[in-house]
Protein backbone atom coordinates (compact mmCIF):
# COMPACT_ATOMS: atom_id res chain seq x y z
CA UNK A 1 0.00 0.00 0.00
CA UNK A 2 0.92 2.64 -1.33
CA UNK A 3 1.19 6.43 0.80
CA UNK A 4 -1.03 9.69 -0.58
CA UNK A 5 1.36 11.81 -2.18
CA UNK A 6 0.41 15.73 -1.49
CA UNK A 7 0.84 16.64 -5.30
CA UNK A 8 -2.50 14.49 -5.71
CA UNK A 9 -4.69 16.39 -4.31
CA UNK A 10 -6.02 20.07 -5.77
CA UNK A 11 -8.36 22.71 -4.48
CA UNK A 12 -11.92 23.07 -6.92
CA UNK A 13 -14.09 26.47 -7.24
CA UNK A 14 -17.08 26.96 -8.23
CA UNK A 15 -16.82 29.38 -11.80
CA UNK A 16 -19.14 29.76 -14.71
CA UNK A 17 -23.42 29.64 -14.51
CA UNK A 18 -24.65 27.38 -13.43
CA UNK A 19 -21.63 27.03 -11.48
CA UNK A 20 -19.37 23.99 -11.67
CA UNK A 21 -16.69 22.79 -9.62
CA UNK A 22 -12.96 23.70 -11.32
CA UNK A 23 -10.09 22.97 -10.73
CA UNK A 24 -7.71 26.29 -9.51
CA UNK A 25 -4.99 26.49 -11.78
CA UNK A 26 -1.44 26.71 -10.96
CA UNK A 27 -1.52 25.70 -7.51
CA UNK A 28 1.21 25.42 -5.21
CA UNK A 29 1.50 22.85 -2.37
CA UNK A 30 -2.02 22.73 -0.43
CA UNK A 31 -2.32 22.62 3.46
CA UNK A 32 -5.52 21.07 4.62
CA UNK A 33 -6.08 22.19 8.39
CA UNK A 34 -9.89 20.84 10.47
CA UNK A 35 -8.86 23.75 12.68
CA UNK A 36 -9.07 21.50 16.14
CA UNK A 37 -7.23 22.10 18.89
CA UNK A 38 -6.49 20.14 22.29
CA UNK A 39 -6.34 22.35 24.75
CA UNK A 40 -5.31 21.76 28.79
CA UNK A 41 -7.68 24.14 31.24
CA UNK A 42 -5.23 23.93 34.61
CA UNK A 43 -6.55 24.84 37.98
CA UNK A 44 -5.63 24.31 41.12
CA UNK A 45 -5.86 20.74 41.76
CA UNK A 46 -7.37 20.16 37.96
CA UNK A 47 -6.33 19.69 34.14
CA UNK A 48 -9.25 19.57 32.53
CA UNK A 49 -8.87 18.95 28.44
CA UNK A 50 -11.41 20.56 25.68
CA UNK A 51 -10.97 21.30 21.81
CA UNK A 52 -11.78 24.38 20.69
CA UNK A 53 -12.88 24.31 16.78
CA UNK A 54 -11.54 26.95 14.27
CA UNK A 55 -13.46 25.23 11.56
CA UNK A 56 -11.82 24.29 8.31
CA UNK A 57 -9.26 25.60 5.99
CA UNK A 58 -7.04 25.14 3.00
CA UNK A 59 -4.30 26.92 2.22
CA UNK A 60 -2.03 27.39 -1.02
CA UNK A 61 -0.63 30.02 -3.58
CA UNK A 62 -1.37 30.38 -6.84
CA UNK A 63 1.19 31.35 -9.86
CA UNK A 64 -0.90 33.78 -11.42
CA UNK A 65 -1.17 33.64 -15.56
CA UNK A 66 -1.77 36.16 -18.14
CA UNK A 67 -4.36 36.36 -19.27
CA UNK A 68 -6.25 35.58 -16.14
CA UNK A 69 -7.34 31.96 -15.56
CA UNK A 70 -11.30 31.85 -14.75
CA UNK A 71 -10.20 30.00 -11.62
CA UNK A 72 -8.33 32.56 -10.49
CA UNK A 73 -10.97 35.16 -11.34
CA UNK A 74 -13.47 33.29 -9.32
CA UNK A 75 -11.46 33.38 -6.50
CA UNK A 76 -10.60 37.11 -6.74
CA UNK A 77 -14.23 38.06 -7.78
CA UNK A 78 -15.59 35.63 -4.57
CA UNK A 79 -13.01 37.52 -2.23
CA UNK A 80 -13.68 41.00 -3.13
CA UNK A 81 -17.72 40.64 -2.66
CA UNK A 82 -17.33 38.22 0.26
CA UNK A 83 -19.86 35.71 -1.40
CA UNK A 84 -20.12 32.16 -0.16
CA UNK A 85 -18.98 29.80 -3.23
CA UNK A 86 -18.68 26.03 -3.42
CA UNK A 87 -15.49 24.14 -2.69
CA UNK A 88 -13.57 21.00 -2.64
CA UNK A 89 -10.42 19.58 -2.07
CA UNK A 90 -9.90 16.52 -4.96
CA UNK A 91 -8.02 13.49 -5.34
CA UNK A 92 -6.64 13.05 -8.54
CA UNK A 93 -6.24 9.12 -7.86
CA UNK A 94 -10.22 8.97 -7.12
CA UNK A 95 -11.20 12.09 -9.04
CA UNK A 96 -13.63 11.88 -6.25
CA UNK A 97 -14.00 15.11 -4.05
CA UNK A 98 -12.54 14.29 -0.67
CA UNK A 99 -14.07 17.36 1.26
CA UNK A 100 -16.69 19.65 0.03
CA UNK A 101 -19.39 22.39 0.81
CA UNK A 102 -20.00 26.05 0.67
CA UNK A 103 -16.81 28.32 1.54
CA UNK A 104 -15.31 32.28 1.61
CA UNK A 105 -12.32 32.92 -0.45
CA UNK A 106 -10.16 35.20 0.79
CA UNK A 107 -6.38 35.89 -0.97
CA UNK A 108 -3.23 37.41 0.85
CA UNK A 109 -0.71 39.83 -0.27
CA UNK A 110 0.66 39.21 -3.70
CA UNK A 111 4.32 38.63 -4.00
CA UNK A 112 5.97 40.00 -7.53
CA UNK A 113 9.60 39.04 -7.73
CA UNK A 114 11.28 40.80 -10.74
CA UNK A 115 12.23 37.66 -11.97
CA UNK A 116 10.09 35.08 -12.20
CA UNK A 117 6.34 34.31 -11.59
CA UNK A 118 4.38 36.36 -9.26
CA UNK A 119 2.59 33.99 -6.75
CA UNK A 120 -1.04 35.09 -4.58
CA UNK A 121 -1.40 33.25 -1.15
CA UNK A 122 -4.98 31.64 -1.25
CA UNK A 123 -7.76 30.72 1.65
CA UNK A 124 -10.49 28.50 1.96
CA UNK A 125 -12.23 28.59 5.06
CA UNK A 126 -15.75 26.40 5.26
CA UNK A 127 -18.72 27.71 6.79
CA UNK A 128 -19.99 24.60 8.09
CA UNK A 129 -17.77 21.01 8.67
CA UNK A 130 -17.35 20.25 4.62
CA UNK A 131 -18.92 16.93 3.66
CA UNK A 132 -16.23 14.40 3.84
CA UNK A 133 -16.21 11.64 1.43
CA UNK A 134 -16.24 7.60 2.40
CA UNK A 135 -12.91 6.88 0.70
CA UNK A 136 -11.15 9.61 3.04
Amino acid sequence: MAGAQGKNYTAQIATGSPPVLTTIDCQGDLNFDPGKALEISRTKGCKNPFFTEAGYTANFEIELATPMKASHTAILDNADNETLVSCAVVSSETGVPEWTGNAYVIYSPLTAPVEGIARLGVTIAWVDDPTRSPSV
